[in-house]
């Protein structure tokens, strides 16, 4: 009988831990923003809404964004530039902390 109990205690934590590493391998995979979803620089210079862009770059990383578009035309410690067309570029600022992207915004040129 006390063999039985070591076995069920044994296979409850295992089937708790295969729980907790399911659950974490679902919140990384819905916590995480896929690059492939981000749009290339030519659609964002269509982009007319500010708050659509911004739910679209926002919470990426400053390495996320660089892989996608290349490297800005400007860079500095919390912001980066990226020149779309001769009227238009991309102001991308980042979060203090953990360099990511927390809000951007389209400038053109009058």
């Amino acid at each position: 009988m006390c063999v039985m109990s070591t076995y069920k205690r044994r296979m409850i934590i295992f089937a708790v831990g295969i729980v907790i590493v399911l659950g974490l391998f679902i919140y990384g995979i819905a916590g995480h923003k896929n690059i492939d979803s981000l749009p290339s620089l030519e659609q964002v210079a269509q982009m007319t809404d500010e708050a659509e862009l911004n739910s679209y770059i926002t919470h990426f990383t400053r390495l996320d964004l660089r892989t996608v578009w290349g490297e800005p035309n400007e860079k500095g410690k919390m912001e980066d530039v990226w020149y779309i067309d001769n009227n238009t570029k991309l102001v991308v600022n980042y979060h203090n902390n953990d360099g990511k992207a927390v809000v951007c915004g389209i400038v053109r040129a009058e």
